[in-house]
C-alpha cells in the first residue's frame, strides 16, 4: 500500500508573482486605453477623466 502525503501549495513562487505583474500591467494598458478612447474619440473633457481616475485610486 502506498502512503499518502500531502502538500501544503506554496503561494508566493516565481509564476504566481509573474502572473501578478502581468494581470496588473494589462489592467493599467486597458484604464490608459478607456481614458484615451473616451477623450479622442467620444470628446469627453479632460475633467471628467480626471474624476474617472481619482475614483479608480
Amino acid at each position: 500500500m502506498e502512503t499518502a502525503t500531502t502538500r501544503v501549495p506554496r503561494c508566493l513562487v516565481r509564476r504566481n508573482i509573474d502572473g501578478l505583474f502581468g494581470l496588473v500591467l494589462d489592467n493599467f494598458i486597458q484604464i490608459l486605453l478607456i481614458v484615451s478612447l473616451s477623450q479622442g474619440v467620444l470628446g469627453f473633457s479632460g475633467e471628467l477623466m480626471g474624476v474617472f481616475c481619482q475614483e479608480l485610486l
